[in-house]
C-alpha cells in the first residue's frame, strides 16, 4: 500500500514550529481522514494535527516533548492508491528556508490632514 506523509502543518502565520505534547495512535491503528492523532505545542496554544487521508498508521516518526518545524513529516499512514493519488495532486509544498512573516507598514498621515470630516 503506498504511504502518504503526515506533515506538520502551517500553524499560524508567524509560527515556525511546534513541540509534540501528546500522541493518540499507534502503528497499526486504522484512522479517518482529518482524525487529530497528534497535539502540537506552539507558544500560543495546543493543537490537533490530523491524518490527511484514512488508512492505517504505518510509522510515528516523532518524540513527545520534541520540537519540529512546519513541513516536517511526522509519520505515514498506508492509504488506498485513490487517497495516495489524490493527497499527492492536492498536497501543499512544504516551505523552503526559514518563515519569515510580512511587515505590516501602514502608511504615513503626516502632512495628509487627519481632522474628521
Amino acid at each position: 500500500m503506498p504511504q502518504v506523509p503526515i506533515i506538520m502543518p502551517q500553524l499560524g502565520e508567524s509560527i515556525a514550529e511546534a513541540t509534540v505534547v501528546d500522541i493518540k495512535v499507534k502503528p497499526g491503528e486504522e484512522v479517518m481522514s482529518d482524525q487529530e492523532i497528534i497535539d502540537v505545542e506552539t507558544n500560543k496554544a495546543v493543537m490537533g494535527v490530523t491524518t490527511p487521508c484514512k488508512g492505517k498508521i504505518d510509522k510515528i516518526s516523532v518524540q513527545l516533548k520534541e520540537t519540529y518545524p512546519v513541513g516536517a513529516v511526522l509519520g505515514y499512514v498506508e492509504a488506498s492508491e485513490e487517497d495516495a493519488a489524490r493527497f499527492k495532486k492536492t498536497a501543499p509544498e512544504p516551505p523552503k528556508g526559514k518563515f519569515r512573516g510580512a511587515k505590516n507598514k501602514l502608511p504615513s498621515l503626516r502632512g495628509k490632514g487627519t481632522a474628521m470630516v
